[in-house]
């Protein structure tokens, strides 16, 4: 049985005895927000709650703005040429390429799959946000003057 990865939906509430149990039949689809993003309940608690990436949490900016700022930054464009080319602000950029850099290893699979990006292009954005954010290999700051 092939199972959809998008659907792999468990509750949310600390609370509840299903809580962060997957494939147990406890979440069901609950309609859609304004915006489309599925709502789904828990019929064990009755809390309702919407799949969120971490990642763009909080941003104002749509799904595909963000791919679209991903695809710019694996064409190794500057922070300010992408900002002049989406109409996002800067600030906004920057704040894409900063959640990136801090969530790469556990969002590497969003990009592939959720965001349908090409190896080489998550691989060429990811070492434009290592060298625009001099990350070392190991992921953390490097902190030396260039």
């Amino acid at each position: 049985m092939v199972v959809d990865k998008s659907l792999i939906v468990s509750c949310i509430n600390k609370e509840c005895s299903k809580y962060k149990k997957h494939l147990r039949g406890n979440v069901i689809k609950f309609g859609k927000q304004k915006n489309g993003v599925p709502r789904f309940k828990c019929v064990m608690c009755g809390k309702t709650f919407t799949k969120t990436n971490k990642i763009r949490k909080n941003m104002k900016i749509s799904k595909e703005e963000f791919v679209n700022i991903c695809r710019l930054m694996a064409r190794k464009m500057s922070f300010r040429k992408i900002s002049q080319k989406t109409g996002k602000h800067l600030d906004t950029i920057r704040g894409v390429a900063d959640r990136i850099a801090n969530n790469y290893r556990k969002m590497k699979n969003y990009f592939k799959e959720d965001l349908k990006m090409e190896d080489h292009e998550v691989e060429s954005m990811w070492d434009h946000i290592k060298k625009k954010k001099k990350i070392k290999e190991d992921g953390v700051e490097n902190s030396e003057k260039l």
